[in-house]
């Protein structure tokens, strides 16, 4: 990216990998915080942190089944209502 300012002054800046590339990968903060930017709306703080610990501790976790239902939807969105077509 090249950006040059009013007064003529050019400032570059390159990025090959971007940010949650394998290359450039996220830090684990920075995927909790993209998690939780995700699953607000749909999971409560509580949940999101269950849901948390136990991805982080996925060799713990009993079953598959019992890592489904912590991502089960505990916060009521914002209705849609669908306009019929004439």
């Amino acid at each position: 990216m090249n950006i040059t300012t009013i007064e003529g002054r050019t400032f570059s800046k390159q990025l090959d990998y971007p940010k949650g590339d394998p290359r450039n990968p996220l830090t684990d903060a920075e995927v909790e915080e993209k998690f939780a930017a995700l699953a607000d709306g749909v999971l409560s703080a509580g949940a999101q942190k269950k849901l948390i610990d136990a991805i982080w501790n996925l060799e713990k976790v009993g079953s598959v089944s019992k890592l489904m239902a912590l991502m089960k939807a505990d916060v009521k969105g914002k209705q849609v209502v669908s306009k019929k077509r004439r």
